[in-house]
């Protein structure tokens, strides 16, 4: 293999442990917090705002940067998650389950701003989106691996929650000590400047990180909470939902890459928020008639069709590194990815009271109205039309990047 080849091995190997340990905890925790735990509507928003946390910190990346590269800091991190993830099932209250969470929470988080870094870094700007297309790929196989082998194990051998998240956390730190001894150290094409960097003419980018951060958070938070809290679906039955988005999205991400090569990346941005401007705003009409029957199958096939449009947001990263300093793109990848997060820290206990605005009588019977989870969404809606507002503002070629630049 040459060199190139190599630092996409390398890429792939962790991504496929960190997607295997990550996708795997995601899948099992919305049942295993309220079933084990009995987590509501409010300790779930407050939950993934411990979750996020490492990922608004993600700047204090560049300071770790000064005692070690950025590639040892990739392993470090997905050795990090592969922990947390061990450590979950072992939770037997909310506060344990919040400390494992943000344990998990930290090496996802200091990997997804190191590996798209690194992507920045290693590879042209034609081979950029192709890379990061394939990740997305790589990370679906991962989860399609990971969601059929537990379907399996929790029908055919009804293990424990405990059990899947250790098997979870191994596969993740394994990886992680495969790819450590298995890969030499690369060198840097590029020295990085060790500091934050915040320019103007990145604005838009941040902008529409920004926004980007505070949409996903509704849909991460709350779509797959409603299916439990509202639709009542099984461990098994959300598995089989995960299992088939990340099927639909292993070929999805194959494509993405020569899209954005043909067709820029204004345009494949447009097309993923003008697409969860609508899922979102169905989202809000299915819940007001949550008792129809054809509510169900709708919120389902909207939670497949954002999976997919989700996986459209590499093309932020391919526009970045078309207008970037080279010598920004460590210290950029860290600062932008904080600013992702602002939002996903301040955003879900302000959604999670919402959220429980909904009446529940005693038997817990969700009753459809305008406000509540319904409400929630169409906060979405708001932010994704506000997206595809800031998106009109891309060049439909952008302009590289010149030294003289701001």
């Amino acid at each position: 293999m040459s060199k190139p080849q190599h630092r996409q091995a390398f890429l792939y190997l962790l991504t496929a442990g960190q997607a295997f340990g990550f996708i795997t905890w995601g899948a099992l925790l919305k049942n295993f917090a309220v079933e084990a735990l009995g987590v509501d509507g409010l300790q779930n928003a407050w939950l993934e705002t411990i979750r996020e946390l490492p990922g608004f910190l993600a700047f204090t990346t560049v300071f770790l940067l000064a005692y070690m590269r950025e590639q040892r800091l990739a392993l470090i991190a997905t050795l990090i998650l592969g922990v947390g993830v061990a450590l979950t099932g072992l939770a037997s209250n909310f506060t344990q389950l919040l400390g494992a969470t943000f344990l998990m929470s930290t090496g996802f988080h200091y990997y997804q701003t190191v590996y798209k870094s690194l992507s920045l870094q290693w590879f042209d700007a034609q081979t950029t989106p192709l890379v990061l297309g394939r990740v997305v790929s790589v990370s679906n196989a991962a989860t399609l691996l990971a969601l059929g082998l537990f379907m399996l194990l929790f029908w055919k051998f009804e293990i424990s929650y405990a059990q899947g998240y250790l098997i979870a956390g191994s596969v993740a730190f394994f990886s992680a000590i495969i790819a450590w001894f298995g890969f030499p150290n690369f060198p840097d094409h590029t020295n990085q400047r060790q500091e934050f960097v915040l320019r103007r003419r990145y604005g838009l980018y941040y902008i529409l990180t920004f926004l980007s951060g505070a949409r996903r958070q509704i849909f991460i938070v709350f779509a797959t909470f409603i299916l439990v809290d509202i639709f009542a679906l099984s461990i098994n039955q959300m598995l089989l939902l995960l299992l088939i988005n990340a099927a639909l999205n292993m070929i999805t991400g194959l494509a993405l890459g020569p899209a954005i090569n043909r067709f820029g990346e204004r345009l494949v941005l447009q097309i993923e928020y003008m697409g969860l401007l609508l899922v979102f705003l169905a989202y809000g009409v299915a819940l007001m008639m949550a008792d129809a029957p054809w509510a169900l199958p709708l919120v389902i096939g909207l939670y497949i069709v954002d999976h997919i449009l989700f996986q459209f947001a590499i093309g932020m990263e391919s526009y970045f590194k078309k207008i970037a300093d080279p010598q920004d793109l460590a210290g950029s990848a860290a600062v932008s990815f904080s600013i992702n997060h602002i939002a996903a820290v301040t955003l879900p206990p302000v959604l999670g009271l919402i959220y429980t605005l909904s009446t529940h009588h005693e038997d817990l019977a969700y009753q459809p109205s305008i406000g509540g989870p319904t409400l929630v969404f169409w906060i979405g809606a708001a932010l994704a039309l506000a997206s595809f507002t800031a998106s009109c503002f891309i060049r439909r070629s952008p302009e590289p990047f010149r030294a003289c630049g701001v």
